[in-house]
């Protein structure tokens, strides 16, 4: 699992506020990113947003089969500490 931290999310200060993640664009630059440099098929998920008042807006990114239920975690309103135990 790899980890990653943004602050200052442009897409979180364009469109605040909002139960949804906003940084869809970082997730899929992040994914595309450590897939070609590990040369494995991975996703990424935005698990926190400063747009929802988050301090930092914060991703998972790991094997495409070990986040598999990620997505529905985050629909179930699990929190980014929650999501790490999980996987």
């Amino acid at each position: 699992l790899v980890l990653a931290t943004m602050e200052n999310a442009i897409m979180a200060d364009v469109a605040p506020g909002g139960a949804e993640r906003k940084d869809l664009l970082m997730e899929g630059v992040l994914k595309a990113l450590f897939s070609h440099v590990s040369k494995e098929d991975l996703d990424c998920y935005e698990t926190e947003c400063t747009a929802q008042g988050a301090p930092a807006c914060r991703f998972v990114i790991g094997l495409s089969s070990r986040l598999k239920d990620v997505p529905d975690w985050l629909d179930a309103a699990a929190n980014h500490d929650e999501v790490l135990a999980k996987v």
